[in-house]
């Protein structure tokens, strides 16, 4: 039998665990399931020394913990055995937690950490209208070129359950590509994507071989079905998003099909071989918090081949996942606040880096003309949307700094506008990598070639401690920073050392914290 842990404590941060061994938790709010944990694997865990030897702090998923407002009966069990049972109150809500989208449907936690709507929760009728969506992207799949099957999640329920897995919320559809050469895997991916998108299809990109189509089925619920291309180089199934494993083409080609809800659905030649593949052995047993763990090599070599450009990608996406239900607008940085003062009120800023977008925002309220750029449209969603309701003047895109195609778009489109212009980047070169940072500068360039400031915010390297993991940023030295912009054209006209402060995740809670920070400022100016 294995050790079971005791619940010591349970608050708005998370659970407060005992020594036990690695066993599986389920969590429930009113008697309804909303996350379950592996006790060594959740992410996030750390040792507590306030509790007794062999304690640990659990925090609660961030989404779930700011949904946690209010009195709730909370139960903790292991399997058939509760472990905690009983009514605690989560924050001075008056009215008693519900875990439900604004439509009033159930949520629960899924794998990424994200509350979503699963399968289990949602009608016959919504379960045939996605079977439908996902049969008609099949066949425009074939269309394309390429012969699709269902993997991960999808073709797990099918085998095992002939349904949906009760606490997925996507369909997972894969193929295998013609080539081995990645470059090769990419350019076939996204002529695939562009195929689809001719006959109708919403469709985003993850990375260069992977995409989700987007849709909404009829109870308002949004779907996505995911696209993964696969390849056999030197002997090993290269699929996205996680796999890298020694295979033989015969497992994979010709297809079988698997039944799923009733619907026959195309599938690997050995579908039991491709679930060992990606779940281990024991993909028999359901496990509502299986979380991807691949090697860390097969991570580097994907990252290298296809994912170089989403580099921290969907850390941002998911900290911003919630940026449209966030309450008033926040204040302006002082960085934005100083180029206000500096420049013509008809002075158009680009906010590169622009986060939610306050500070665009702000700025454009007080008449200069805005444009907002950033990796993760999750963060100005919400201010985008009231900036064209209410007028405010500010406009926002998303741009990567990593794609050079990107950049030198946005730049060409700059550098054709006509009036006087600014740049604004706080936090971007320190939270980018160095190529992110080249672009930066060439973006800056093209922008104001016909003359302007880049208003420049980054921190100092630390002597100690080492900054803060979760903030993602790295110390700059400013006489680096200052070489490269001067190659780039331009001359420093102000600098000098600043406090900041940063806002950010941390680890141990759901809550975002400011952290101060030894900063640095630097001015930059472009002359026509």
């Amino acid at each position: 039998m294995p050790r079971l842990p005791e619940v010591v404590d349970v608050d708005r941060a998370g659970l407060l665990l005992g020594d036990s061994d690695d066993v599986l938790l389920d969590v429930l709010l009113d008697g309804r399931r909303v996350w379950s944990l592996w006790t060594e694997r959740v992410a996030g865990r750390t040792p507590s020394p306030s509790g007794p030897p062999g304690a640990v702090a659990v925090p609660w998923p961030r989404e779930l913990a700011q949904a946690l407002d209010g009195p709730v009966r909370m139960t903790v069990c292991c399997g058939e055995t509760v472990l905690l049972d009983r009514e605690v109150v989560m924050g001075p809500g008056p009215d008693r937690v519900r875990l439900v989208d604004r439509e009033g449907r159930d949520l629960v936690v899924d794998n990424h950490g994200r509350l979503a709507v699963a399968f289990g929760d949602q009608g016959e009728e919504a379960t045939a209208l996605l079977l439908d969506a996902t049969a008609r992207l099949l066949a425009d799949l074939e269309e394309a070129g390429v012969e699709p099957f269902v993997a991960y999640g999808t073709l797990l329920g099918a085998v095992r359950e002939g349904s949906f897995v009760g606490h997925d919320n996507d369909v997972d559809l894969a193929y295998l590509s013609s080539h081995e050469h990645p470059v090769d895997v990419i350019l076939e991916s996204y002529r695939v994507q562009r195929h689809l998108i001719r006959a109708g299809h919403d469709t985003t990109r993850y990375s260069g071989a992977a995409f989700r189509v987007d849709l909404t089925v009829s109870d308002g619920t949004r779907r996505t079905i995911d696209v993964f291309a696969g390849a056999l180089v030197e002997g090993h199934l290269m699929l996205m998003g996680e796999l890298w494993v020694p295979y033989d083409r015969s497992a994979l080609l010709p297809r079988s099909s698997v039944v799923l809800e009733g619907r026959s659905l195309p599938a690997p030649a050995d579908p039991e071989a491709l679930l060992a593949a990606t779940y281990g052995p024991s993909w028999r047993r359901p496990d509502p918090a299986f979380a991807y763990a691949p090697p860390a090599a097969t991570t580097r070599r994907l990252d290298g081949w296809f994912r170089g450009t989403r580099a921290a990608r969907n850390h941002w996406d998911r900290r911003y996942s919630d940026a449209v239900h966030h309450g008033p607008v926040r204040k302006p940085h002082d960085l934005a606040r100083l180029l206000h003062r500096r420049e013509a009120e008809d002075c158009e800023v680009v906010d590169v880096g622009c986060g939610r977008g306050q500070d665009a925002v702000w700025l454009a309220r007080r008449g200069h003309p805005v444009l907002g750029l950033d990796f993760s449209p999750n963060g100005f969603a919400r201010l985008h949307a009231r900036s064209q309701e209410e007028g405010w003047g500010a406009d926002f895109a998303s741009m990567n700094l990593l794609e050079l195609r990107q950049v030198m778009l946005w730049g060409a489109r700059l550098a054709r506008r006509e009036g006087p212009r600014a740049v604004l980047a706080r936090h971007v070169a320190d939270a980018t990598s160095d190529r992110g940072r080249r672009h930066l500068w060439r973006l800056a360039a093209m922008a104001l070639s016909g003359g302007g400031r880049l208003y420049l915010e980054f921190v100092l390297p630390p002597a100690d401690p080492p900054l803060p993991q979760h903030l993602l940023l790295h110390g700059l030295d400013p006489d680096q920073v200052r070489s490269e912009v001067l190659a780039r054209g331009a001359r420093v006209v102000e600098e000098a050392a600043v406090d900041v402060t940063h806002t950010g995740q941390p680890p141990a809670g759901g809550i975002e914290d400011e952290t101060p920070l030894r900063g640095y400022r630097m001015v930059m100016e472009w002359r026509a």
